[in-house]
């Protein structure tokens, strides 16, 4: 998620400027090569080395810009997915070399062929609760909590009455790709003691040493895009927290059925409500190049916002029927 922030923070434009146009495509592009990025991430404990290289260039330093710069043009997309996170941590199949990340640790049936068949099944957003919580003192709170997909592991300890998860469905397999459909990367193979990598992204957003958004997601990978999109619509393009938060959206995760496709909201809600994206965001981004698939579920966020006033403004996504509470 940063990295992608970082990314469009690069252009001289505001995020608002031309946002249901070339807004939707930078974003687009920005997660493309974010989510590439994230392919070489795994548990700091079995990959130090590797996880901190791709962590610094995610957060500091110039090789998101560097993406922006070199990988990246307003009228269209790039001709190959491998050039998605750039020389070093983009995603071609070939030569095998140290066991890392990026170009590096190409374990066999990890290669670009098994990362061209994903099945990109989302599951209906069941497992997952994300709390976002300011008290009267300004302390914040941003917790997502997970048994994964739907019950879990369908067991249930006899003793606590807590139901088990299915994290196991986080680490990749070689060869195919997990329950939500994000490509298999070595580095997340599962070993004893070892942790899974997660889409979490609680959040808490400061300026001026200030609380100003508390906010995170659930629905799978769909967290990262739900989360994200939710600040830059908030905080960049001006619009108020509900709307900002409960409007149509974009999903971008690079690889989509083997293709280089974006999702876009075409949701029916229970009552009937629909968050449909406009024609004129789908048509702007096929003239730009990009695969555009409809999507029953973007994903739901829960977020606060702290004006520099003091007053606190709390919203629910609408997708998860959830509500704000206060005292």
């Amino acid at each position: 998620m940063i990295a992608a922030a970082r990314f469009l923070a690069g252009f001289a434009e505001p995020y608002s400027a031309n946002f249901d146009t070339l807004s939707k495509h930078r974003l687009s592009e920005a997660l493309k090569h974010a989510f590439a990025m994230r392919m070489s991430l795994a548990d700091p404990t079995f990959y130090p080395d590797v996880v901190a290289e791709v962590l610094e260039d995610m957060v500091e330093g110039d090789y998101v810009e560097s993406l922006r710069r070199e990988a990246f043009e307003d009228g269209s997309v790039l001709e190959n997915y491998e050039g998605y996170g750039g020389e070093k941590w983009g995603l071609p199949g070939g030569e095998d070399g140290e066991d890392g990340g990026g170009r590096r640790g190409r374990e066999e049936g990890s290669g670009i062929a098994e990362r061209k068949t994903l099945n990109f099944q989302y599951l209906e957003d069941h497992g997952t609760s994300h709390f976002s919580i300011v008290d009267k003192f300004g302390n914040a709170v941003s917790i997502t909590t997970t048994i994964n997909t739907e019950f879990g592991s369908k067991v249930l300890s006899p003793s606590t009455g807590v139901l088990f998860n299915n994290e196991m469905d986080d680490f990749a397999s070689p060869g195919r790709p997990n329950y939500f459909g994000l490509a298999p990367s070595p580095l997340n193979y599962p070993a004893g003691h070892k942790r899974p990598l997660s889409s979490m992204s609680p959040t808490i957003i400061f300026y001026k040493g200030k609380v100003r958004m508390v906010l995170g997601a659930s629905g799978g990978p769909k967290i990262i895009t739900a989360t994200l999109q939710t600040f830059l619509n908030h905080a960049l393009a001006g619009q108020d927290l509900f709307e900002a938060n409960s409007g149509p959206r974009i999903h971008e995760q690079l690889m989509y059925h083997g293709e280089l496709t974006c999702v876009y909201s075409d949701e029916v809600l229970v009552g009937g409500v629909e968050l449909r994206s406009k024609d004129l965001v789908v048509d702007s981004m096929i003239k730009r190049g990009h695969g555009m698939e409809p999507s029953g579920y973007l994903g739901s966020c829960q977020a606060i916002s702290v004006d520099v006033d003091g007053r606190t403004s709390a919203v629910s996504d609408v997708r998860k029927h959830g509500a704000p509470a206060a005292e």
